[in-house]
């Protein structure tokens, strides 16, 4: 595999990152089986996209970090406040811990290890500004097979949260289990 290089996104990069988010978020969905929630699809994008956009303010509470290949972002992921699905269904007991999130990795290059890089990374930045625990969320089927290889067993699992069979899946995690990953 070339060359990735981790670091943290330069305005210059935000329109490869939209198209980033646009062929993963997409892809996922059609992968899922939902493609044709076209709304949820947007509406996930805008979302990703909101919290890049809130990661470049000067008091910003959101980390963002990309993976590139030459001058391709193939990857990204981010720690902030959890989401809104976190938040519901833990009744914000998990308010005051920050989410690992926005992991996307473009469909040619999924499989090479990049996610794994990321999530790396991201626990070292953590792990320096002394963040002891993050929580991350998943609901798509496909993601979830590879968090829990990852992470183990979810902390709290919501079944049928996205309909029948279409459970959500919520990971609390200890940053020191996963410094030597």
């Amino acid at each position: 595999m070339a060359n990735i290089v981790i670091e943290k996104p330069k305005s210059s990069d935000i329109e490869k990152i939209k198209y980033l988010f646009k062929e993963t978020i997409t892809t996922a969905f059609i992968k899922e089986g939902i493609g044709h929630l076209t709304e949820d699809i947007t509406n996930d994008i805008n979302e990703k996209i909101h919290k890049l956009m809130r990661s470049f303010q000067d008091d910003s509470d959101v980390i963002f970090l990309i993976a590139k290949i030459d001058d391709v972002v193939v990857g990204t992921i981010s720690y902030g406040p959890p989401n809104n699905d976190i938040r519901k269904i833990t009744n914000n007991e998990l308010n005051n811990m920050g989410e690992i999130g926005s992991i996307y990795v473009l469909p040619e290059f999924q499989g090479k290890g990049i996610a794994s890089k990321l999530i790396k990374e991201m626990l070292s930045i953590l792990d320096k500004k002394q963040v002891t625990a993050f929580c991350l969320d998943c609901g798509l089927k496909n993601a979830q097979q590879i968090w829990l290889k990852k992470f183990g067993k979810p902390y709290i699992i919501r079944e049928d949260y996205w309909g029948k069979n279409s459970h959500h899946m919520i990971w609390l995690c200890n940053v020191s289990d996963f410094k030597g990953d």
